[in-house]
This record gives C-alpha cells, structure tokens and sequence, in this order.
C-alpha cells in the first residue's frame, strides 16, 4: 500500500509494504492540492496548483491544410513551367513567320521598278527599325536598300512621273526624295503639325501632295522651286478639319479628289477641289464607312472597300458628270480589302479577307477573267499593283514579292526583300 503525503512544494511517497523503502521524496514545480492512494505500487500522482503548459496536439484538419497548400503551390509551379515553356516555343514561331509591321509598295510607273517600307521581323536582341528598298523587275537583282535618314515610314507613294518620293513616318514628318536628280531630301511637314499620317497621295500633275491623319486632310504644295526658306512650315496649302474623313483618293485630272466624310451623322462619298479642299459633290450617301478608295487611270471607275466587307463599284463616263453604281454580278458579293486597277482600266484586282486568293474582274464584259490561289502561309496578304496591262505584284507580311501573270496561275517570280 502507498500513500501519498504533500508538504509545501514537496510530495512524499509513504510504502506501507516491507519489500521498499519507507518513504521517497519527489520535487514538484508548484503546491500540491491533494493526496490519493495507489494499489498498484508503482505510481503515485499529484495535482499542481500551476501544471506547466504542454504544446497542444495539432487537430486532424490542420495537416490536411497543410497537405493541401503545399501541393497546391507545386501544381503552381508546375503550371508556370509548362506556361514558360509553351509561350517561349509561340514566342520563337512568332519570331519565325511574323512582321512587327506590314509592309507597304508603291510602282514607280515604269512597269519595272517599286519602292517598299520593309518591316523588321519581331526581335527582343536588338531594336531594328523599318527602312526603304528599290527593286529593278528587269534585272536579277536583289532589292538595294535606300539609306535616307528617315526613321520609321508608315506609308509612301511615287509621283506619276517617279521622280519624286512622298514618305510619311511614324511621328508624323512628311518628306519629299528626289529620285531621279539630287537624291536630296526635303521635310514638307515637320511632326509639330499633323499627327500619325494615315495615308498620303500625289496629284499626276506632281503639284500637290494630299496627306490624311485624324485632323483631318493637308494638301501641300511640292512644286519644285516654291519651297519658302523654313523648310516644313511654308508648303502647307489647305487644311479640311471640319468633318472627319477616313480615307481619300486623287482623279488623274489633279483638280479633284474624293474622300469618304462624316457629315452631321451622315456617311457621305463627297468630291472636294485639289486647289481649295472645298466640297464640289456628294455622290452618294452610304451606309458604311469606307476603308480604302480606288479611282482608275483613266478616272470613269471609282471602287469602295466599305468597312462591311462590302464592294462598291461606280463608273462615271468622260462624257457624264454624274456617277452610276456599276454592278458586276458577284463583285459587291464578297469581302475584299485590295483593290487595284490594271494600267489600261480593263481589269479591277480584288481579293478575298483573308487574302488568299485574287480575282480578276474584267470591267468591260462585267464577268470574271481570271483567278489566283495565293498561298501566304503564317501571313497575310497586305496588297496589290499593276507593274503593267499584263503583271501584277502582291506582297505581305512575310516580306516577299510575287510577281504574276493575268494567264499564269502561279507567281512567274518571287523575290525576297532584304531586312
């Protein structure tokens, strides 16, 4: 028998049995509330007034928390390796196929020669900026590079007579090259004036540039020896601000030009005077916007590209002032965003929106005269131009020209554009 007796901060264990010691003594860490029997000879226990505290157990659901943050974090992480991974292959690809910027032609109107804005492809090693070539169709040759100290050209075009070049560039700068002569350069607009140039367009008579931007339409005066002595703030000729236009086109007559306005709600098709910038007609009320204007050499066609996808095509004889939608069965059917005419105003190119095929429409018999399978693969057809009655030249965002034939339905050549 063992009994358990308290004493202060002291327990003493008294054996009533013979074969132990008579009493123990244990040390405890506070006062002893009580006194208990034990029977089995081995223990005896005490209650503390001021038991120290245990850690407590952690519950069932805490480790399964645990459990679960820790491999969610793993599956994030997995996720974002196989992310990296994935976006750097399209990154590569991307890389491979793409252009930062689509690339812009115009012919010289010699039925041999263009000039081209080439792109840079997508590069994170280097900052490589666009840049002007010229390409000779009756030689071998590769395309030459244009070193003018023009930075970042968006959109171009050539005076009918291909002496002077008309450049408009990303800060809004419009210059003039000379081709032909000096090879010099000249600023007709500075970036303090205009914004980003939408797009610009010479008159035949080489007298008038007319430049777009969302201020509205510039025309400015390039006659050679009319330039005043501030080079970039004397050429500006008229300004139309008053209703916004989106976009426009000069008639070979280099009086007149048309453009597609907003006018109080109304989307109007006006012509304006090359001279003034003053309205002269509304053609036509329409009922969309129209995104690009294309008037024939001899002016009696003019082709709206309507924001729908639809195609409008009106004719106006030397003889009439007045227009008359043309219809061509199947023209205005489809969705196209190239339109060109052939030197000889016989034949009107169109494609389909996603630019992988040509069509040939011949204006005279109202049918169409021939079709091309353009294959751009990883790209896009960016558009098209007669070099003569019989070839036409295609480029795209893959930095190739095709050079076609109106009775070949392959390209008969296809030259590389250096980058």
């Amino acid at each position: 028998m063992t009994r358990l007796l308290q004493s202060g901060t002291q327990a003493y264990i008294k054996n009533f049995s013979y074969d132990r010691p008579e009493h123990e003594t244990v040390d405890l860490d506070a006062t002893p509330l009580g006194v208990s029997f034990v029977s089995d000879r081995e223990t005896a226990c005490a209650g503390l007034a001021d038991h120290p505290k245990l850690p407590p157990t952690k519950p069932f659901s805490s480790l399964w928390l645990r459990a679960f943050i820790e491999s969610l974090v793993a599956l994030i992480l997995c996720l974002v390796v196989v992310s990296f991974w994935v976006l750097r292959r399209e990154i590569n690809e991307f890389r491979a196929t793409q252009l930062l910027f689509p690339t812009y032609c115009t012919s010289l109107h010699d039925g041999k020669s263009m000039i081209a804005i080439v792109a840079p492809r997508l590069s994170f090693e280097s900052q490589r900026k666009t840049h002007l070539v010229q390409n000779d169709f009756s030689t071998e040759l590769p395309p030459t590079r244009l070193d003018f100290p023009i930075d970042n050209p968006v959109c171009i075009d050539v005076a009918s007579n291909g002496e002077n070049l008309f450049v408009g560039t990303a800060d809004g700068t419009v210059y003039c090259v000379d081709l032909k002569g000096t090879k010099s350069l000249t600023v007709l607009r500075d970036s303090t004036i205009g914004g980003y140039p939408l797009g610009l367009a010479s008159s035949q008579d080489g007298k008038t540039l007319v430049t777009l931007d969302l201020t509205g339409l510039y025309a400015w005066n390039v006659e050679i020896g009319n330039y005043e002595q501030e080079p970039g703030q004397g050429h500006q000729r008229w300004h139309q601000r008053s209703e916004p236009v989106s976009c426009f086109a000069i008639f070979p007559d280099s009086k007149t030009g048309v453009c597609c306005r907003t006018n109080q709600g109304q989307i109007e098709l006006a012509e304006f005077s090359i001279e003034t910038g003053e309205i002269k007609l509304i053609i036509e009320r329409m009922p969309s916007l129209i995104e690009k204007l294309t008037i024939s050499p001899d002016g009696e066609f003019l082709v709206c590209l309507m924001q729908s996808g639809e195609i409008n095509l009106f004719n106006r004889p030397l003889s009439s002032e007045l227009w008359k939608r043309c219809v061509i069965p199947g023209l205005g059917t489809g969705s196209s965003f190239i339109a060109s005419f052939s030197p000889n105003a016989a034949i009107l190119i169109t494609s389909d929106m996603d630019g992988s095929r040509l069509v040939a429409w011949n204006l005279a018999e109202k049918k169409v005269e021939h079709e091309f399978d353009v294959h751009y693969r990883n790209s896009v057809m960016m558009g098209c131009e007669f070099l003569d009655d019989n070839r036409m030249l295609s480029w795209g965002q893959d930095n190739i020209l095709r050079v076609w034939d109106l009775h070949a339905a392959s390209p008969v050549r296809e030259v590389k554009l250096q980058q």
